[in-house]
């Protein structure tokens, strides 16, 4: 093992002095001990920091400047306010504010502005985290990116044992997804320790050979967070306190959902009508280290700048950290590109949040969305901005032209349409499997409140007319078109058009 010999590095080249992590003394001698490193190499009189670097030349600030407020608030213009972005954005670059935003509230009850600097559940922008404390480990010499699951998890059955670390932090590694099963989600409100939730699916069939596919799994991380408390003795939170946020300043990042911490977000959803509703109570020992960091769009920008320095991993990790496989999947990041440069990003979904994290390395320029409700999409504000940043033109969003309708046109689209061979089979070839298409097979359009809702999948959106036979779903900005029947008779064909224009059928 390599002397890595910067920042946190230093604190781990002691690791194989004392056998590796867990090992040889508790896990406070152990970190005494590494604190005493760190602040042996640091030395007492730190150096100033340097100036700030020159922004670089290819970013477009004044799209940013005068473009990027008319287009955020150009949607959900006219809707109700459930289906407007609440949360923030932030566009920095060189560790520089380029553009700060708060959206509605951070507490819709107290009307609490939503600032860059509020705590908000960031979702799965967690991985990039886990990610980066795992090679962390492997620089430290206490893992291998080959090593299997039963080396360090002896007690894992057989049927998982194998797969190696580089497979759980790619999502190659053919575990079901435990987010997927409906008896665990519908008690995520209680508390559960990393064994007991690593034992709702370790012990279910692969769903592929390790290592041949790509299926987005949250198993697979929180697998990663358990070989982490196992290898360091502690807990995930606490590791990534010591290791990871403290060393790169990241002063309200924190595992877990910070009660009691000032300027905290809370999530809402949207009913059915357009109203903010608190979301469900999810505790976050469920999300664990595939999802339980709570963040601000600051410190976010703060981490996109830490993993531009030696601070936390080397440059060969740091390489290893977005080198795209399967699917363009790194270690905790998505790796694209857009105009000749490469885009590093991933995006969050839990519990009343919704995120999105966009990097282009080679700009040093970040772009942070995030929502306190499950409503909208994020990262049609984060694609928008970088696209701004870039240097093209971003129209505000048209308005939808919301329309009335009469009793009689309303009557004529009301009823049960079932889903049609053609959007079966599309939902098939898009990954879904067959029990989530069946709870997708019957579509209701029934009419409260003297508001037509779209009954589907065991949940109620509202459908806002843009004509006779147009709706916009604002919750999740889809299309829904009917077929009109002859002379006034009853629709026969409702379409439910996603926003990049796949069309799923459902017939009377």
């Amino acid at each position: 093992m390599r002397d890595v010999g910067r920042g946190l590095g230093a604190w781990i080249s002691v690791f194989s002095l004392l056998g590796g992590l867990g090992c040889g003394g508790s896990a406070g001698e152990l970190w005494e001990l590494l604190r005493e490193q760190a602040q042996a190499h640091q030395g007492h009189s730190p150096p100033p920091p340097p100036p700030p670097p020159p922004i670089d030349a290819r970013i477009d600030r004044d799209c940013l400047e005068q473009q990027l407020t008319p287009f955020v608030e150009s949607i959900g213009a006219g809707w109700p306010e459930g289906f407007r972005p609440t949360g923030t954005v932030l566009v920095s670059a060189a560790g520089q504010q380029l553009y700060a935003r708060g959206l509605g509230a951070s507490d819709w009850e107290l009307g609490s502005p939503n600032t860059v600097n509020t705590s908000f559940r960031v979702g799965s922008i967690t991985k990039s985290f886990t990610a980066v404390a795992i090679l962390q480990l492997v620089e430290a010499g206490v893992l291998a990116l080959d090593d299997t699951i039963g080396e360090h998890l002896p007690e894992y059955p057989a049927v998982g044992a194998g797969i190696t670390l580089h497979q759980l932090l790619s999502h190659t590694a053919g575990l079901p997804n435990y987010t997927s099963d409906a008896e665990l989600m519908a008690r995520r409100d209680q508390p559960i320790t990393p064994a007991e939730l690593l034992a709702t699916f370790w012990a279910k069939p692969l769903e592929f050979e390790p290592g041949t596919q790509f299926r987005y799994s949250n198993s697979g991380y929180a697998v990663l967070g358990a070989v982490i408390e196992r290898v360091a003795g502690l807990t995930y939170a606490q590791y990534m306190q010591r290791a990871v946020f403290a060393p790169a300043g990241l002063k309200r990042t924190t595992v877990g959902d910070a009660e009691g911490l000032a300027d905290r977000a809370l999530g809402y959803v949207a009913d059915a009508h357009g109203r903010f509703v608190p979301a469900f109570p999810a505790d976050m020992s469920v999300p664990f280290a595939a999802g339980a960091i709570r963040s601000t769009a600051l410190d976010l920008a703060r981490w996109h700048s830490v993993l531009g320095t030696d601070l936390l991993l080397s440059a060969e990790s740091r390489e290893l950290l977005t080198t795209p496989g399967l699917a363009n999947y790194a270690y905790g990041w998505i790796i694209s590109e857009q105009d000749g440069l490469e885009v590093v990003r991933h995006n969050g979904g839990i519990d009343g949040f919704l995120s999105d994290l966009v990097r282009v390395p080679a700009l040093d320029l970040a772009v942070v969305v995030l929502f306190n409700a499950e409503v909208g999409s994020p990262e049609l504000i984060s694609n928008a901005a970088l696209s701004c940043a870039l240097g093209h033109d971003i129209p505000p969003q048209p308005p939808a032209p919301v329309v009335e309708l009469d009793v009689a046109q309303r009557a004529r689209l009301l009823g049960t349409y079932t889903i049609s061979t053609e959007a079966r089979e599309l939902f098939a070839s898009l990954g879904l499997p067959p029990d989530a298409i069946e709870s997708l097979a019957v579509a209701n359009v029934v009419e409260e409140a003297g508001d037509l809702l779209l009954a589907l999948g065991g949940f109620e959106t509202l459908m806002l007319p843009t004509s006779e036979t147009e709706f916009i779903l604002p919750a999740t900005v889809e299309t829904v078109r009917f077929s009109p029947g002859a002379a006034g008779a009853p629709a026969t064909v409702l379409t439910l058009v996603a926003p990049g224009g796949l069309s799923f059928p459902y017939e009377r």
